[in-house]
């Protein structure tokens, strides 16, 4: 959504929708928590803590750098799938636009050349997923 760092309270409403997708499209069950702690340590904990209650993690705006060693961290220590949806979540939805339009204009995504404004959680996501398929 590109609202920036509003806080635990204030990304409630973005997360609460972001369980109605999960539901209508992948019939998965949420339940969204909000965690007000901005030291990426101290979130950690919080986060692992709960790994025994719930079947997976989904992440929500938290800005860069710190998306990149929080995820990694999660990912390392838990034993549940762990996803930071601002990275990969974008990255999923840009690629696929971009595999149609690619198929409409019938070229290859190994003969084309694509540059990024930017360097954001999501632009590096993004790229990262389209240069791996090619």
């Amino acid at each position: 959504l590109g609202l920036g760092n509003i806080g635990a309270l204030a990304g409630k409403p973005v997360m609460e929708g972001k369980g109605v997708l999960f539901k209508k499209f992948a019939g998965t069950d949420v339940f969204d928590i909000e965690v007000d702690e901005l030291d990426p340590d101290k979130f950690i904990e919080v986060v692992a803590a709960l790994e025994p209650t719930f079947g997976g993690i989904n992440l929500e705006d938290i800005k860069a750098p710190e998306c990149f060693y929080i995820e990694q961290k999660l990912r390392e220590r838990m034993n549940i799938p762990v996803f930071h949806d601002d990275q990969h979540g974008t990255a999923i939805i840009s690629t696929s636009a971009i595999l149609n339009g690619l198929r409409v204009v019938e070229k290859n995504i190994s003969d084309v050349r694509m540059v990024v404004s930017g360097a954001g959680a999501a632009a590096i996501a993004c790229m990262n997923l389209l240069v791996a398929l090619g």
